[in-house]
């Protein structure tokens, strides 16, 4: 919510609490009774939303770093698979070297195809090849159970980002029912309050129904210049 819907919702927790400390004084007035129902019914839903879309952003903060990780541990089977490969052919010219990929920086769909065919392009005698120098880490259960983190944490972080944009639409189509509801309410109760002459309560009414404006900081006079 920006600063104006949160003023918006504040008001409207306000007149809330004021009809349940001053239940008698609205009792009587259908409309305003199911008014005040529906306002409360808006308010749950935005502090629901509320909780879901940090809910959400967690998800996707969490699977976020998790895809960071994983996706880097994957790279780093890659490159140890081609840096390997490259010297066992500079040793063993009749290597057949499978194991390469392009120059510069891999996108996340480029390291899961480069694992995905190293790991199918690894036979047991090229797997022994590999642990003959030093790459024991080079085998295909060790790039499937890599690439399965790093699909696995993306799913994560997508999921999130899904439900942070679901709850976002939610709370955007409930302020807009609040905004009409509060303002509904606050003139049906500033009309009973003056009929009643409740001086008192109709001023304690007219500040929670108040939508308070952000205030927002002056900015710094910009420094005179002195002459030299």
């Amino acid at each position: 919510m920006n600063d104006r819907e949160i003023a918006e919702f504040d008001s409207a927790v306000r007149m809330i609490d004021f009809n349940q400390a001053h239940a008698a004084l609205f009792h009587d007035n259908a409309r305003m009774a199911d008014a005040f129902a529906a306002l409360q019914t808006d308010v749950a839903a935005l502090e629901a939303a509320g909780a879901n879309r940090l809910s959400a952003a967690g998800a996707s903060t969490d699977g976020t770093a998790d895809k960071r990780a994983a996706k880097a541990a994957l790279y780093a089977l890659v490159r140890k698979t081609v840096a390997t490969a490259r010297t066992i052919k500079l040793e063993e010219p009749g290597f057949d070297n499978q194991f390469k990929i392009r120059r510069g920086t891999l996108s996340g769909q480029e390291i899961l195809a480069a694992a995905r065919s190293f790991a199918g392009s690894l036979t047991r005698a090229t797997v022994a090849k590999f642990a003959e120098y030093g790459a024991a880490a080079v085998r295909p259960d060790n790039f499937a159970s890599k690439i399965a983190a790093y699909e696995t944490a993306r799913a994560q972080q997508n999921a999130g980002r899904a439900e942070s944009v679901a709850a976002t639409g939610q709370t955007r189509a409930t302020i807009a029912g609040l905004k009409k509801t509060r303002r509904t309410i606050a003139r049906i109760g500033e009309n009973i309050l003056e009929e009643a002459d409740a001086g008192g309560l109709l001023a304690a009414w007219q500040s929670a129904c108040r939508v308070e404006r952000a205030v927002r900081a002056k900015r710094p006079a910009p420094a005179e210049k002195t002459e030299s």
